[in-house]
């Protein structure tokens, strides 16, 4: 008997042993698991059948500013969500509670951007007992997925602007090349037959159209410098800057008659000098050009302090422009009088001036002779 009796002993020591070691096996799983998910570097959390937090790791409680886990128990997981995206998840938080494991994207209610899953976890008999989550920020991600995107759209208007500038640009170079070559002509049959006085106005129609290519070449290259070539950003007083414009073109406001108002005690803003220098000269020119037959010329310049940034305005009481054009007189060669001087760059030139400056401009017109207010902004800082 004592051989069975030693047999059942050592039986139950291997058993005692085996037990131990799996106790210990399982106890270094767990602490592998428990050290894993509190070094992960995204938010692991679990959820009960009520879809409210019961556990978080680290990261997901430096996620939402917690400090400890207390903090966040008990919380609803849709309470995280914000308004836009909380119906179509709680609708997968309902499903993943019925077995459907899922992975989805939401934004938050800090507006910060995540890509989050539902893992249900099941008992013995197969029932939801909880779910178990992951969940990563790809706020940084999605920013940069935007301005690609941007980019793309900003390339492919830039490729239709470069195209339709190509088109512009040539059409109107070949007006005075075809003006000069045609007078050429005629210089040749003047001069065989010595009508010199005829002969001068040959040689002054090529002169003016040689003036006219030489000064839309020179507008095109000082629009093509536009945002390459640029002057130290400093602080400007729109009043003192709308002043200097308009001693610039004081000759043109005295000729034509035109009562110039200035605001004073306009906004500070920050940019190139002689850029938004510009911008001033040429709306005043143009105000001025098309001032019409009233009795009375006026244009007023005036700013104003508009969501962090300086709204500035020139107004006047002059032709005014059909709202049909509102959007194509800031295109390159766009004139809406062909009897006006000008090569009708000047507007284009002042839109890419405020562009680079990452403001806009726009123009607000009823209609002819109800004037037209030319409007722009200008970062404060």
């Amino acid at each position: 008997m004592l051989p069975v009796v030693i047999s059942q002993a050592a039986r139950q020591r291997r058993e005692r042993i085996a037990r131990k070691r799996a106790e210990e096996a399982l106890q270094q799983s767990e602490e592998k698991n428990r050290l894993l998910v509190e070094n992960a570097p995204y938010c692991i959390y679990q959820l009960d059948r009520q879809g409210q937090l019961i556990s978080m790791n680290p990261a997901g409680l430096a996620m939402l500013d917690a400090s400890a886990e207390q903090e966040i128990i008990g919380m609803a997981y849709l309470d995280l969500i914000s308004e836009a995206d909380k119906d179509r998840i709680e609708r997968l938080l309902r499903a993943a509670l019925n077995g459907e494991a899922c992975e989805f994207e939401f934004s938050a209610s800090n507006d910060q951007d995540f890509v989050s899953s539902f893992i249900p976890i099941l008992s013995h008999e197969g029932d939801v007992i909880r779910l178990m989550g992951l969940c990563h920020d790809i706020t940084e991600r999605k920013q940069i997925e935007e301005e690609r995107e941007m980019m793309l759209a900003e390339l492919e208007d830039k490729n239709d602007e470069l195209e339709r500038f190509t088109y512009t640009v040539s059409h109107d170079l070949k007006a005075p090349l075809v003006t000069i070559k045609g007078f050429l002509g005629a210089l040749r049959q003047d001069a065989t037959q010595g009508n010199t006085e005829r002969l001068e106005a040959d040689i002054a129609y090529i002169s003016n159209a040689a003036d006219k290519m030489a000064r839309l070449l020179d507008e095109l290259l000082q629009l093509s410098r536009i945002g390459r070539m640029m002057n130290p950003s400093e602080k400007i007083p729109l009043t003192d800057l709308a002043r200097e414009a308009a001693d610039l073109v004081a000759g043109r406001i005295a000729t034509r008659g035109v009562e110039l108002t200035i605001e004073p005690g306009m906004p500070v803003v920050y940019g190139d000098r002689l850029r938004l220098l510009e911008v001033f000269q040429n709306l005043i020119e143009n105000a001025v050009k098309f001032m019409g037959t009233q009795q009375a010329s006026q244009v007023e310049i005036g700013a104003r302090l508009d969501e962090g940034a300086a709204l500035c305005w020139v107004r006047d009481n002059g032709m005014g422009i059909a709202p049909i054009y509102h959007e194509k007189v800031f295109g390159l060669f766009n004139r809406l009088d062909a009897t006006t001087e000008g090569t009708g760059i000047g507007l284009a030139l002042v839109k890419r001036i405020v562009e680079v400056h990452e403001g806009r401009i726009w123009v607000e017109s009823e209609g002819e002779e109800q004037g037209s207010t030319f409007l722009f902004t200008v970062p404060l800082q």
